[in-house]
């Protein structure tokens, strides 16, 4: 704060310092020419006093701010090669752009997304299953709350605004998503279920064709979620990934469960912010996108 204080004071400082060399240098009759040589030297004067409060604005402990997130603390105790590289990449993006205590958190967290999203193929059957009946109650509560949040956060999340923010923040408090990220690092990776290709095959389509009578030729917009255009699709999109969650994640069936995983690893994810706490960023989890023939196999 002292320092954006500082900086609206030399901008001020800046701009009377540019009108008073020009005031010297030309005449009452010269005004126009005066106006555009103290512009000229204003950007000059912000443009070095800019360099400088840089140089001297004081740098976030990086590793100090991550290990006030529970997540990283665990993170550093279960993979601490992975999250050194994590601070290894904060530190140097903290130094070439100044980020500040949120930035750092965010950063890292965008950072810790890839291997996340690992970890949720690689974990244990019954940790995925805690790890994803979370994420579809985090889906669940944010198409309750009408609108787009839910397909915003999915979709489109450089259009969330910070009070709907604040929303998605209670919403994962809510349904224990942070929680479900740490038992998905805790995880042993003990316990994967094992089917065969037909087996899963066959499951798949009978999963889609379910899913296919519920919603019909909405079905389209899993697969193309970028043609949902109104609110009400939108929020058909939300149902749509709530349902096929729900009819994957059912650990008294390992072929369920075998087909959630093979899914998982054979996406091209669409990722969705996971923000545990303050707004950040804590996993990416994957929107299950079925190839095209999947959607409406032959029965």
């Amino acid at each position: 704060m002292l320092f954006i204080i500082l900086k609206n004071l030399i901008a001020v400082a800046c701009v009377y310092a540019s009108y008073k060399v020009s005031k010297n240098f030309f005449d009452d009759n010269q005004k126009l020419l005066r106006i555009i040589v103290a512009f000229i030297l204003t950007i000059v004067f912000l443009g070095i006093t800019n360099g400088i409060l840089n140089l001297i604005t004081p740098s976030v402990n990086v590793e100090k701010q991550l290990q006030k997130e529970k997540i990283f603390v665990t993170l550093k105790q279960k993979y601490p090669k992975e999250y050194q590289s994590i601070v290894e990449e904060v530190k140097l993006e903290s130094k070439i752009n100044k980020l500040n205590e949120s930035e750092v958190v965010l950063f890292a967290d965008q950072l810790l997304a890839p291997l996340a999203l690992k970890l949720v193929i690689d974990a244990s059957d019954n940790s995925r299953y805690k790890f994803t009946k979370s994420y579809s109650q985090t889906i669940s509560l944010l198409k309750n709350k009408g609108g787009t949040l839910c397909y915003d956060m999915m979709h489109n999340q450089d259009d969330i605004t910070h009070a709907e923010m604040n929303i998605v923040d209670e919403v994962f408090t809510e349904s224990g998503m942070q929680e479900a990220v740490l038992t998905i690092i805790n995880d042993n990776k003990i316990g994967k279920a094992v089917a065969s290709q037909r087996d899963m095959d066959k499951m798949e389509k009978k999963i889609f064709k379910q899913l296919m009578r519920k919603h019909g030729e909405d079905i389209t917009l899993l697969i193309n979620p970028k043609n949902a255009v109104s609110v009400e699709d939108k929020q058909t999109v939300c149902q749509i990934v709530i349902d096929l969650y729900e009819l994957m994640n059912d650990p008294n069936s390992k072929v369920k469960m075998a087909v959630l995983r093979r899914n998982m690893q054979s996406m091209s994810p669409s990722m969705t912010s996971l923000n545990t706490k303050n707004s950040s960023t804590k996993i990416a989890a994957p929107v299950l996108t079925p190839e095209p023939e999947m959607a409406a196999p032959a029965f």
